[in-house]
């Protein structure tokens, strides 16, 4: 009876283990979160995952600047491919944790009339970011709500500069032309 009673004892110790090692990976974490200005002046946003899906992207977001916005699209990519997109095509991103290779991002895109919800115009913009999530799959390492602070440098001319810089080219090469007569 004693030696059952034991046998019982290590089996639940092990299967407690067992399903603590086991839950670790359904805790997934948002990784990074980045973003990348397009040419008609729409900003991408992405959010990378380990074990994410288009439904728990969905449900999911960043609250920039005190305003949500959800994710609407999820693509399954590579740790190296998702690497090589933050080196070679992100304007920026913000790092929060490694805890896995990742499997896929989220996506969305702030349109022209978003952006000027938040106040954002060429040059640079600072954000305050945090992190939204009915799941666990984008939520971040600390939880939902950590604040983030990033800044978005636009890259639209403000029409006021570009007038500007076409009189000061002006002036210049007329100046250079009348000092070569």
């Amino acid at each position: 009876m004693i030696k059952l009673r034991v046998l019982r004892k290590i089996l639940l110790a092990a299967t407690t283990v067992f399903v603590s090692f086991c839950s670790v990976s359904a805790m997934a974490h948002l990784q990074e979160f980045a973003w990348n200005e397009n040419a008609d002046g729409t900003i991408d946003f992405f959010g990378s995952s380990y074990h994410g899906s288009l439904a728990s992207a969905t449900s999911s977001g960043l609250v920039l600047n005190g305003t949500s916005f959800n994710y609407t699209s999820f693509t399954a990519t590579s740790d190296a491919s998702w690497s090589n997109f933050l080196a070679t095509e992100a304007d920026g991103f913000q790092f929060i944790e490694d805890f896995a290779s990742v499997s896929g991002f989220a996506k969305f895109t702030l349109s022209l009339a978003d952006i000027n919800l938040l106040g954002w115009s060429a040059g640079a913009n600072a954000f305050t970011a945090s992190v939204f999530s009915s799941g666990p799959q984008f939520v971040d390492i600390n939880g939902n709500g950590t604040q983030y602070t990033n800044t978005i440098v636009r890259s639209v001319p403000e029409p006021a500069g570009a007038a500007l810089l076409a009189l000061a080219l002006g002036l210049m090469g007329f100046a250079r032309r009348r000092a070569a007569k």
